[in-house]
């Protein structure tokens, strides 16, 4: 997938339906501490989707899972082995463009491969 430029993702999140724009904003609620790459649940996830105070209605988890499926498939979220998602670089830069902050960059730096 070609990387969008910054306009055509400003143009893009403009767009977006407003459960996909839910998900997206959800991250940095589920998670404040999240950086750059980190997983969440999707239980967290779906937990902090706006609900009744927000004059929305909470998607079911049948319209949650598929939205996410949606993501995932647009290369935007990935699947972990334990229940969560995590942003590939294209999601971050939409979870940013919507929440108006980017997440902080990891700074632990990687193991060296061992040499034995």
């Amino acid at each position: 997938m070609a990387e969008p430029t910054d306009e055509q993702l400003r143009e893009y999140a403009a767009k977006l339906p407003p459960i996909y724009r839910d998900i997206l904003a959800a991250f940095p609620k589920a998670d404040p501490a999240r950086r750059q790459g980190d997983a969440v649940g999707l239980e967290r996830l779906q937990q902090a989707l706006p609900g009744e105070e927000f004059a929305t209605t909470r998607p079911s988890l049948r319209d949650f899972n598929e939205a996410v499926g949606n993501l995932c498939f647009e290369e935007m979220l990935e699947k972990t082995d334990f229940a969560g998602v995590y942003p590939t670089e294209l999601g971050e830069r939409l979870i940013a463009e919507i929440t108006g902050r980017k997440a902080p960059v990891k700074v632990v730096p990687a193991l060296p491969a061992p040499t034995w």
